[in-house]
């Protein structure tokens, strides 16, 4: 798990590159593949900063209601964390 947990924190890091340089189409895909990698792992520590940062990358898109939704998912992680891994979904479902 520690290696999925490095392996999640370095595709946030280069998501928030792709970021800072305006590439947000770039930094939603590196947020997606992290949180994917993070709840392959179990790894419930680094799911809310991903998907925080993955709704910043699609509020930079204009996808205002998705980001929405993404932004209230880590307040809510607690109850998240007990469910298994499958049930947490970060597709968008309106909004685009």
């Amino acid at each position: 798990m520690k290696q999925q947990h490095g392996t999640a924190l370095s595709l946030y890091a280069l998501a928030e590159v792709g970021a800072v340089g305006g590439d947000s189409a770039r930094s939603q895909a590196l947020y997606e593949q992290g949180v994917g990698v993070a709840r392959e792992s179990g790894d419930k520590r680094a799911i809310p900063s991903g998907l925080e940062g993955l709704a910043a990358a699609v509020a930079a898109q204009g996808n205002y209601i998705w980001a929405a939704h993404l932004w209230v998912l880590p307040k809510s992680c607690v109850r998240l964390s007990e469910r298994p891994s499958h049930q947490l979904n970060v597709s968008p479902t309106i909004g685009r």
